[in-house]
């Protein structure tokens, strides 16, 4: 046995618990990997808040690869915005709920509330088919746009 004066840094054996004790006890909190596919998660929230700030001001480029392409926007700047800005509302919801969610997600995990880190993953797999969504929507004010457009 120890003294009891060596306690704060060494422990009996008899003391030292056991890897079954550490089987058995509840899983609290939240792993690195859960809180880092949060980070990540939250990271595409904030780009498609982003996305939806850039189109509703008119400063998202036009490009091949990002953004409601048809074959009036890849040619016209002016049309570009214009479908643009008609689905930023839609693009907004979805970094808002998405950001939401995350960090709803994430502040259950880090408070240890029993369950979060299940929550925590339930969180982040519903954001991308949450953004998913709402892009989507966003075409039918996006396709009314690019028809008002036209018959200018």
């Amino acid at each position: 046995m120890a003294r009891e004066s060596d306690r704060g840094w060494m422990c009996a054996i008899g003391d030292a618990p056991s890897v079954e004790d550490d089987a058995d006890a509840p899983h609290e909190g939240s792993s690195m990997a859960e809180l880092i596919g949060a980070a990540l998660v939250a990271a595409l929230a904030l780009l498609v808040l982003w996305w939806a700030r850039a189109c509703r001001r008119g400063t998202f480029r036009r490009s091949r690869i990002a953004g409601y392409r048809t074959a009036l926007t890849l040619r016209d700047d002016h049309a570009w915005v214009a479908v643009h800005r008609a689905a930023s509302p839609f693009l907004a919801v979805a970094g808002v709920g998405a950001l939401v969610g995350t960090i709803a997600g994430a502040v259950l995990a880090l408070a240890g509330v029993a369950g979060a880190a299940a929550a925590l993953g339930a969180s982040v797999a519903w954001v991308l088919p949450w953004v998913l969504l709402w892009a989507l929507l966003g075409l039918i004010p996006a396709v009314r746009a690019e028809r008002a457009y036209r018959r200018r």
